[in-house]
């Protein structure tokens, strides 16, 4: 619990899709998601009474009156925009981790199971899948948190992350993974993705999940990662991609060097695989090709 553990930012983390491997859209008509993706929103610490009233205002903003919350995904298209426009305004860096699965299915992971059962115990709940995206996730927010801070201050700050709860994933699994990711990264023995986990700015005190209705600053992961899941996905919701809200959050997506001389391909976007691994038809792409990506 982070209790009264001092931080200087907050990430806020939700999903879209769901990371089944074992049967996949579209080579399984009852299979799971074609696409897992995963978004991150980083609110400086002072900024958090705001974040809160943020999401408040999104329910207003979207005409939910019938709720407290917001679930992006049921909003019509006009009001997944008009949310989009709003959030583009917003003092915020936001990461998205995109994976289409057809590659993925059916695929065991010996090394993470392996591990798996030395974290746990035993393996029939451990959902290395999830876990490995949220790394890949959190290499690009603790970097980001890391340049910023040193930038600003010439030392590290302190990331405090909140993770929307969902169905079937254990959050003590969860800690657990990231402990033996530490380790790994102490002795040099990690195998590097591209970035690492930049440790200095994270705590296990500071890592939490809660409801995803109990938490108003959720809503800012749920509108990134629910608009880069529509502007992808054509199986889960039976009609072509719409990037037209993605594109919108241009604006907010992190790029590596701080600024627009750059395109947030591979940082504040990450597609996995490649575009050509992934086999992406032209209304698939769309949204990548806008965030930088070039198929090779």
């Amino acid at each position: 619990m982070a209790g009264d553990y001092p931080y200087d930012y907050i990430a806020y983390i939700d999903e879209a899709g769901d990371p089944g491997l074992r049967r996949v859209k579209p080579m399984d008509e009852n299979g799971s998601s074609e696409w897992l993706v995963l978004a991150g929103v980083i609110v400086d610490a002072r900024r958090e009474p705001e974040a809160v009233q943020w999401g408040r205002d999104f329910v207003r903003l979207c005409g939910t009156r019938q709720t407290k919350h917001l679930h992006f995904r049921n909003l019509s298209p006009q009001r997944q925009i008009l949310a989009c426009e709003k959030f583009s305004q917003l003092p915020l860096r936001a990461f998205v981790v995109c994976s289409n699965k057809k590659n993925m299915k059916g695929w065991k992971n010996p090394f993470a199971n392996a591990k798996g059962e030395t974290l746990i115990g035993r393996m029939q709940s451990y959902n290395w899948f999830y876990y490995w995206l949220s790394r890949i996730l959190l290499e690009k927010m603790t970097d980001y948190v890391y340049r910023r801070s040193t930038r600003l201050t010439g030392h590290p700050g302190l990331l405090k992350i909140e993770f929307s709860e969902r169905g079937g994933i254990r959050y003590d699994e969860l800690d657990q993974y990231y402990r033996l990711l530490r380790e790994h990264d102490w002795r040099g023995t990690q195998f590097i993705t591209y970035d690492s986990v930049r440790w200095e700015v994270t705590r296990r005190e500071l890592i939490e999940a809660y409801p995803h209705n109990s938490r108003a600053g959720l809503v800012l992961p749920d509108i990134v990662a629910s608009s880069f899941f529509a502007a992808s996905d054509k199986h889960d919701r039976n009609r072509p991609p719409d990037p037209h809200s993605a594109f919108r959050l241009d604006q907010r997506m992190a790029r590596r060097n701080g600024d627009f001389t750059s395109t947030p391909a591979g940082y504040g976007v990450k597609l996995i695989p490649s575009m050509r691994v992934a086999n992406l038809d032209a209304d698939q792409a769309r949204i990548f090709k806008h965030y930088g990506y070039v198929e090779r």
